[in-house]
């Protein structure tokens, strides 16, 4: 069981250079059977400047957010870290309540400009399989950047239901 104040599970590897000179990635991470309790989601980032490979997010219930905020699968990466994403799976798991957006990968994470070389970071291999959402405000975003896209993102069996009037009043 994992209630917390911001993201229920997150993978990070570094932060800007340091992250990168080093070399040491977030590897071989398996999070399977939770109940979620209050929380923002199963996360990657924001800093990943290391790299993060092999994780799955297996047979997870998230029941409640925090505030109306937080994603189910929550990808973010910010702007100038670097790094790499890469063979990510989020597998079997539901979603009672996501907060603002049932799915979210986004390369510019509370970053502005743009990226250049070694700040850009590469997104690959992402699998979102067999998830279930539940009152959910909006279905998502996909956001990468243009100087490095996102590649190989496969979705598989996502169903998304009920969404619900959020606090600034959009409704689906």
């Amino acid at each position: 069981y994992i209630s917390v104040g911001d993201d229920h599970v997150t993978v990070l590897a570094g932060r800007g250079e340091a992250g990168r000179l080093y070399n040491m990635p977030s590897k071989n991470v398996t999070v399977r059977n939770n109940i979620l309790g209050t929380g923002m989601g199963l996360s990657i980032g924001s800093s990943v400047s290391g790299g993060v490979e092999d994780v799955l997010y297996f047979n997870n219930t998230m029941h409640e957010t925090r505030e109306h905020l937080g994603q189910g699968v929550n990808l973010k990466t910010r702007i100038g870290i670097g790094g790499y994403v890469k063979n990510v799976v989020w597998d079997s798991n539901v979603y009672f309540s996501t907060g603002t957006e049932a799915i979210l990968i986004e390369t510019d994470y509370q970053s502005d400009g743009s990226c250049d070389g070694e700040t850009c970071t590469r997104v690959e291999g992402i699998v979102l399989r067999n998830l279930g959402f539940h009152n959910s405000s909006t279905p998502g975003r996909i956001v990468c950047s243009e100087k490095q896209p996102c590649s190989n993102i496969t979705f598989d069996n996502i169903q998304i239901n009920g969404f619900v009037r959020d606090e600034w009043g959009k409704c689906d």
